[in-house]
């Protein structure tokens, strides 16, 4: 499962909104999208750096310049953005127990809930995807 803070739903909510734009071709400036989705405008501009780095928006300088997605809303799905900004956790970062106990020895009795938990979180990271956004304010 991927642990994820504010950077990662800053990216979220940033592509999202750009989704909402990928059929136009619009380009938008980061004052444009934090003004939008009411965040720091230089959270923002960081943010979309790095997204633009993995290759999931373009980016373009000058007047007319701005981002837009690289690829259709719906082959990018909440995981490969949150990944971006998160870290993977194994399972002692995750039991209530403690690391002393879950991959010590035996797991502990939350072991298989808190697996399940995690198997369902990245499941429904992975399947959804911005065009699910898209549409929606």
């Amino acid at each position: 499962m991927i642990s994820y803070g504010k950077t990662a739903r800053c990216a979220l909510a940033a592509l999202c909104h750009l989704a909402k734009y990928y059929e136009d071709g619009i380009p938008l400036g980061s004052q444009k999208i934090s003004e939008a989705i009411n965040l720091p405008q230089t959270l923002v501009a960081k943010v979309l750096t790095t997204v633009s780095t993995a290759g999931l928006i373009e980016g373009t300088r000058g007047p007319k310049g701005g981002y837009r997605l690289s690829k259709a809303p719906s082959e990018i799905n909440v995981y490969q953005i949150v990944k971006l900004f998160g870290q993977d956790k194994n399972n002692d970062d995750f039991c209530p127990m403690g690391p002393g106990w879950c991959g010590v020895k035996d797991p502990c009795p939350f072991h298989d809930t808190i697996q399940k938990l995690r198997d369902t979180t990245d499941k429904a990271l992975r399947s959804t995807t911005l065009d699910n956004f898209a549409s929606n304010p």
